[in-house]
């Protein structure tokens, strides 16, 4: 582990940085976060199949995601949770928002926090 990285930072890295440096330097990297965001909240929030982060990543990962947003001058999404579980988990969020029992309305959910942003990045890439 390099001086000043921490922990989770460094697990992070040797876990998917590989995988999103193999990504083609196009338009694709810049929503690469978002699916990666967008597939693992679905599948918590549905049959928990096919998750790659867990609680102690994924708020490293929306962190990262909002910088690369940022960066391209777009609109980061607001979260009204950030990890899987626990107190500000998307669980108890969607146990506290009428959601429990319906994979359809997680899935919208999550939809509605990243759709906004994969259109916006979508439209980006066809300005190129």
């Amino acid at each position: 582990m390099t001086a000043g990285a921490s922990p989770s930072m460094s697990s992070w890295s040797s876990r998917f940085g590989s995988a999103l440096r193999s990504v083609a330097p196009t338009w694709r990297w810049r929503s690469a976060l978002t699916r990666l965001l967008h597939g693992d909240f679905v599948s918590h929030g549905t049959d928990g199949k096919g998750r790659h982060l867990d609680d102690e990543n994924v708020p490293i990962v929306i962190k990262a995601h909002r910088a690369v947003l940022e960066r391209l001058a777009l609109e980061p999404p607001v979260w009204p949770f950030r990890t899987f579980e626990g107190p500000r988990g998307f669980g108890t969020y969607w146990c506290a928002n009428g959601m429990r029992g319906s994979w359809q309305a997680r899935r919208e959910c999550i939809e509605q926090v990243l759709g906004p942003t994969r259109d916006a990045l979508e439209e980006l890439q066809e300005l190129e």
